[in-house]
Formats: C-alpha cells, sequence, structure tokens
C-alpha cells in the first residue's frame, strides 16, 4: 500500500507542475485573470462518491483472507477563505464511510483449555465460507489548501491537498460462516464431537452483528486535482478526482497474539481484532458547489 500511496503523491505532483507550466504561459500571453479574483468569504458543500477499502494486515491465526472494496457516499460542509484568485484554505465538517468486505475459504485452530468440570483437553475448531462486512463511519475536519489556476474568464484549474482529523461515530461488523467444535482429551485418548455438552457441535451456521473498537482520533492524507466553473461572480462548481489515506492505524485492539476468530458456536470475532494494522483508503470523484459571500 506503501509503493501506490507514493505513486498518488508522484501523480499530484506531476499536475501541479503542469497547472503551473500553463499558467505561465497564459500570463504570458496577457490574458487578463484579474477579473476572474473571487470574494473572499465562502461557504460550500462537496459530494465524494467513492469505492472504499478497510484494509486489515497481517491478521494472527487467519490466512488466505480475500478483501473487496464497495461503493461509498461521503459528504463535507465547507467554510473558507481565498487569500487571492490563487490561493485559498478552508474547513468543515463532514461524514466519510468506509466498507469492506472480507472472505475466507477455511479456518483452522486449536488450543489447549480447561472444561467446566476443569478436565484439561484440546479445543480444536474448523470452518468454511466464512464472510465479514466491516462499515465505518467517521466525522471529520477537515484543514485544506487550495491552489486555483484561472485559465479562462469562468474556467480554471485546481489542486487541492490537507488533512482530515477524524473521529469515529459508528463502526460495525457483520461476520457468517459454518463452524464445528470437537474436543480431544489426551487423558482418555478419545475426541469428543457431535455433542452439545462444552458445545461440541458440528456444521453451526453463525451469524454475528459487533462493533469495532477505533481509536478515537486518526489523521488522514486527502488530495484532490480538477477543473472548476464560475456559474457567476458568487457561485462556483467544481469536479475532480481525489484519494485519501489514513497515516495512522485506526484499530483500537490489544493483545492482538491471543486472537481466536471463533470459540464456541454463535461465538464469532472480527478479524479486525487479530490485526496488527488496521488503515482505511479510499478513491473517486469529488463534486462541490461553493457560494462566496459579498
Amino acid at each position: 500500500m506503501k509503493a501506490t500511496f507514493h505513486k498518488k503523491l508522484i501523480i499530484i505532483a506531476i499536475n501541479a507542475f503542469f497547472i503551473i507550466l500553463i499558467s505561465n504561459k497564459i500570463n504570458s500571453q496577457g490574458t487578463s485573470i484579474s477579473s476572474l479574483k473571487p470574494p473572499h468569504f465562502f461557504i460550500g458543500l462537496t459530494a465524494y462518491p467513492s469505492k472504499a477499502s478497510i484494509i486489515n494486515k497481517e491478521i494472527e491465526t487467519v490466512s488466505q483472507v480475500s478483501s473487496t472494496k464497495e461503493n461509498t457516499y461521503s459528504g463535507t460542509f465547507e467554510i473558507g477563505y481565498y487569500f487571492s484568485r490563487h490561493f485559498g484554505l478552508f474547513t468543515g465538517i463532514g461524514l466519510g464511510n468506509y466498507k469492506s468486505t472480507f472472505s475466507i475459504p477455511s479456518y483452522q485452530l486449536s488450543y489447549d483449555t480447561i472444561d467446566s468440570e476443569h478436565e484439561n483437553y484440546n479445543r480444536r475448531i474448523s470452518g468454511s465460507d466464512i464472510k465479514e462486512i466491516q462499515k465505518i463511519t467517521l466525522i471529520k475536519v477537515p484543514f485544506v489548501a487550495i491552489f486555483q489556476i484561472p485559465v479562462s474568464r469562468g474556467f480554471g484549474l485546481y489542486l487541492q491537498s490537507g488533512l482530515n482529523i477524524s473521529f469515529p461515530l459508528k463502526s460495525t461488523y457483520s461476520s457468517s460462516g459454518v463452524f464445528s467444535y470437537s474436543g480431544y482429551y489426551p487423558s482418555y485418548n478419545v475426541t469428543f464431537t457431535n455433542l452439545s455438552y462444552e458445545g461440541f457441535q458440528n456444521n453451526v451456521n453463525s451469524n454475528i452483528d459487533g462493533e469495532l473498537r477505533l481509536k478515537r482520533v486518526t489523521a488522514e492524507f486527502t488530495g484532490s486535482s480538477g477543473i472548476y466553473f464560475s456559474l457567476s461572480r458568487s457561485v462556483l462548481v467544481s469536479i475532480g478526482a481525489f484519494y485519501n489515506t489514513m497515516l495512522t492505524g485506526i484499530s483500537d485492539y490489544a493483545n492482538i497474539n491471543s486472537f481466536r476468530l471463533s470459540t464456541f458456536p454463535e461465538k464469532l470475532n472480527s478479524i479486525m481484532e487479530g490485526s496488527k494494522e488496521v488503515t482505511t483508503n479510499c478513491m473517486g470523484v469529488d463534486v462541490s458547489l461553493r457560494f462566496f459571500m459579498k
């Protein structure tokens, strides 16, 4: 994922370089852009349809995990200020949604434990067709710089970059799978299976909904570039492409080395609980509508 992140930064830097070249060429040809300077303060709304991903890295005791990005929709209310026709800043408040689906074809685990009658035994668990859906909603406070290059009257290019300070609002998971549980008692050299005792049951269909534990505050890089249109002196519309990625891990789980996906029937933990690092990213289209105050 680091390589992907670096590629996105390089693309944004290249875009900025060509924008500056275009600006210098236009100015050298005498194009007047003084009339494009907007009133300073603005409020706005931005919508973000995107493909989002929750990334669970190096999950203890679980292998062959595949994940799928999902479509999500987010939005931000903005308030900002243009210091010139080229540069501005904005903050505000918004909601960011992330969703991923994880699949595990098979699962095997055994560990030594003690039953309800204080007998030592080895508990054995197998699972198949395991699926987990993770959903996260974050409250975001952006701190973003705006760089604009007018190309002609009412039209130009923009580049935005900054940070989102994020706070968890809602974080849930839904898991399902088929599990079998058995117990090997070395003192008797016997394996118990398909019994209600100690939950030694076979082919149990489990469906569990639960909550994910996230850090209270996280930081996210955000960057976008595209084009804008001035509908009037006080209304501006922009459309572009954006990329967001977490700069820090978001999971608040501890003791991941003792993680067990399932221990008893109808007991199914989130794979996030056993992940060494959990981050998010998303990319898509951003559409903004801004109103300048006179």
